[in-house]
């Protein structure tokens, strides 16, 4: 009974390892063919403002003329291009094309993967511009990080407030960042109102926003959409008390169905309460001097 038990034992043994060997061929053989696999489609997934083809350029390290592949022009949408070649799945670094695609000044971060098909799929995070800056001729964006992109034709209408350096004013890292602040603060205090408040209101300060002038002594001067008056913002310090005055003055307009247009300009910079300047006085005072 005891040789008929080992006997079996070695047999079972015996088949056990054949079948490991086996296993091990087909991983072996499996890992071969995944490697030796030819990777034809690129998708790009996420793009709105950049071009799906200049993504497609990075990842095949083509020219950045290229202009043979389609355009994106909607959020999250998902573009399956054919290479002109055929790379195989074994030579392709997922993260170094992922390093050289967030390289692109519109890029904030870039996921690179293999599918279980034949394709590349890149996932890309966008930078947003949240302003765009004119000064001393030259244009570009602004966004959150306060990172200055490149002003470039988007096929999406930007919808931006303006940053305009008027005389002699500089746009230096300092004003950058005053200026985001304005910005970041507008958009804090809309989210910060009551339901009830938003209702009341026909279009949040951070739509009305259109524009910010940078002036030289330091100062800030806001402009709205609906009125063309300006509004003396005075420096960033407090800025948050101005926004609050701003916002309820348009909202006791609004509910009063009262007309700025007739003012030369509108002051915040003063606490607890605002300061009209009419353009009838302005003008008188004017002829005076």
């Amino acid at each position: 009974m005891d040789s008929v038990q080992i006997l079996f034992r070695r047999r079972s043994l015996r088949v056990l390892f054949i079948a490991l060997v086996a296993l091990g061929v087909v991983i072996l053989a499996a890992t071969r063919w995944q490697a030796a696999r030819s990777i034809g489609r690129v998708n790009v997934v996420g793009t709105s403002l950049i071009r799906t083809s200049e993504i497609i350029d990075i990842v095949l390290q083509a020219p950045k003329n290229n202009t043979s592949a389609s355009s994106s022009g909607t959020p999250s949408q998902t573009l399956s291009t054919t290479l002109s070649g055929k790379f195989q799945k074994a030579y392709i670094n997922t993260d170094e094309i992922a390093r050289r695609v967030e390289k692109h000044p519109f890029v904030k971060s870039a996921t690179v993967f293999i599918g279980a098909s034949d394709a590349i799929t890149v996932e890309v995070e966008e930078r947003v511009p949240i302003a765009f800056v004119m000064m001393k001729g030259k244009q570009f964006y602004l966004d959150h990080d306060a990172r200055i992109l490149p002003y470039r034709l988007t096929e999406s209408v930007l919808d931006l407030p303006v940053i305009a350096a008027l005389g002699r004013a500089k746009l230096d890292s300092t004003r950058l960042a005053e200026v985001l602040g304005i910005l970041q603060a507008v958009e804090v205090f809309d989210k910060e109102q009551p339901e009830a408040e938003k209702h009341r209101q026909a279009q949040p300060l951070s739509q009305m926003l259109s524009e910010i002038d940078v002036l030289p002594n330091g100062d800030y001067t806001l402009r709205l959409t609906k009125y063309s008056t300006p509004i003396r913002f005075g420096r960033v310090e407090h800025k948050e008390a101005k926004i609050a005055r701003l916002a309820a003055f348009l909202s006791h307009c609004a509910e009063n169905k009262v007309e700025v247009h007739d003012c030369k300009y509108v002051d915040v910079r003063w606490e607890h309460q605002i300061v009209l300047f009419p353009a009838l006085r302005a003008m008188a005072h004017n002829a005076h001097e």
